[in-house]
């Protein structure tokens, strides 16, 4: 039997593969007809664009990108957009996966966008063959230049933005110098030096030169009292910071705002000034030290108790700041009320006290500053005389009571007084009305034995009503 067998074995392994080579043969044929059917559909296109301008410059910064059918399915679809280099030059690879050739749709269109420019071709995919396209746009130069009121040049920050262009920035080279290619258009360029900004609008339709100065200038500041003695002070520019020396004089450099907020700071006194450095570089800032002077304070007392105060206000000294505030107040039993001083001629000032009982002991007091923080306080008092004659106030009268009226004269709570008493009535006739109804109903329905006759009276209210009938009363049918 093992024997057998192994017979048989043998005759199959030496027939079977004479057997299934036809076979092997056909799915070999089919697979390299399916293999050679499916390299023939769909394709890989290498295309490098080059853009160019006007003036045949390449373009820097231009967005490059297809649109393609990925395949008979999923249909058309675009490539994400990318910049060309500083040659103007960017490869685009993209592939179809077609599968079947009778879909296979080998043109495309390429697109590119600088600014509000948008520039397209429609093209053949190739057979695998690199291929370059060249693209024109419109560009030009904006070429910054940044250096001093003395023609050096200074390293800054340059940006320029725009409406159809993302914010580029840049930074000077060592001669100031800094160029950027850009689609036509409106733009703002931004020059940053040492903490200050400037900014330049212009329109580009052409290579332009831009010129940014910036003005770097230092600056003594000496500061004295009005008797022109140094003090020791703190001088800030922007977040420059320096002290007084024993001289009072203060030294800042690389100031490039030509019209600094130059801040004094002595003790707790603050002052502000603002100098044009293109026409000189030195600062004599000058604290007032002396107190205005008030004179000639006093007041006139009416008959009728009121009195008006009057007096001179001075600031005086060489380097006065001027009188900023004048106040006037007036105390009686401890209670202070402010009034209002008036000028009435060169520094001179009233303020009215109102008339107050006789005997009454008005204290007042006048508060003068100036301009640099100094204040002086002069103080006075009256006596309101005993003969002095107030004024009664006057007692109103008594208002008789206003009763609102309508457009005819006629008293509101009358009006409504009579609306209310109609709705009443009409309601009452309502409710009679349909009482009788629902008795003449009521009255219909009853059989004629029942209703009185003509004639009969029907039983007093103080009778007994009538006994109820034995035999049952059958309705009527409605």
């Amino acid at each position: 039997m093992f024997g057998i067998g192994g017979i048989v074995k043998r005759r199959c392994c030496q027939f079977a593969p004479m057997k299934l080579f036809p076979i092997l043969l056909l799915a070999a044929m089919i697979s390299i007809s399916l293999l050679a059917h499916n390299a023939s559909a769909g394709y890989t296109e290498t295309l490098t664009v080059q853009v160019f301008d006007q003036d045949f410059r390449p373009v820097d910064g231009a967005l490059v990108y297809v649109e393609y059918q990925l395949n008979g399915v999923q249909g058309n679809i675009k490539t994400k957009p990318h910049p060309t280099d500083s040659t103007g030059y960017y490869t685009l690879v993209f592939t179809d996966y077609e599968q079947i050739d009778a879909s296979l749709d080998r043109t495309y269109t390429l697109f590119v966008k600088y600014g509000g420019q948008l520039e397209k071709a429609i093209l053949t995919a190739t057979d695998g063959e690199k291929r370059v396209y060249t693209m024109r746009v419109d560009s030009y130069y904006a070429f910054v230049k940044v250096h001093d009121q003395k023609g050096h040049p200074i390293a800054a920050d340059v940006t320029i933005s725009g409406d159809n262009f993302d914010a580029v920035q840049r930074k000077t080279d060592e001669n100031g110098n800094v160029g950027f290619q850009l689609p036509p258009g409106s733009y703002t360029v931004k020059t940053e030096y040492n903490g200050v900004a400037k900014n330049k609008d212009f329109k580009l339709s052409a290579d332009q030169a831009i010129d940014i100065l910036f003005g770097v200038y230092s600056l003594d500041v000496k500061v004295t009292d009005d008797r022109k003695k140094p003090l020791d002070a703190t001088v800030e520019i922007g977040t420059q910071s320096a002290q007084t020396d024993a001289s009072g004089i203060a030294h800042l450099v690389n100031i490039s705002d030509e019209t600094p907020s130059v801040v004094i700071k002595y003790a707790d006194r603050y002052k502000t000034y603002r100098p044009d450095l293109s026409l000189g570089t030195t600062l004599d800032a000058v604290i007032d030290m002396t107190k205005p002077v008030i004179k000639d304070l006093h007041s006139t007392v009416s008959g009728s108790g009121g009195a008006t105060v009057t007096f001179f206000v001075e600031d005086s000294g060489s380097a006065a700041s001027g009188v900023d505030t004048v106040s006037v107040s007036y105390t009686v039993a401890g209670v202070e009320t402010p009034v209002p001083a008036y000028t009435v001629g060169y520094n001179t000032f009233e303020a009215k006290i109102p008339a107050q009982e006789p005997g009454t002991l008005v204290r007042y007091s006048v508060k003068v500053a100036d301009k640099d923080g100094n204040a002086a306080v002069g103080m006075e008092s009256y006596l309101v005389p005993e003969s002095a004659a107030i004024a009664p106030t006057p007692v109103p009268k008594p208002v008789p009571p206003i009763i609102p009226t309508t457009t005819g004269g006629v008293p509101t709570e009358f009006m409504v007084i009579l609306v209310v008493a109609g709705l009443l009535v009409v309601y009452a006739v309502f409710y009679y009305l349909k009482r009788k109804k629902e008795e003449d109903m009521g009255r219909a329905q009853m059989p004629s034995s029942a209703q009185p006759s003509a004639g009969m009276q029907p039983p007093s209210l103080g009778n007994k009503p009538p006994e109820k009938p034995s035999a049952p009363i059958t309705p009527p049918k409605i």
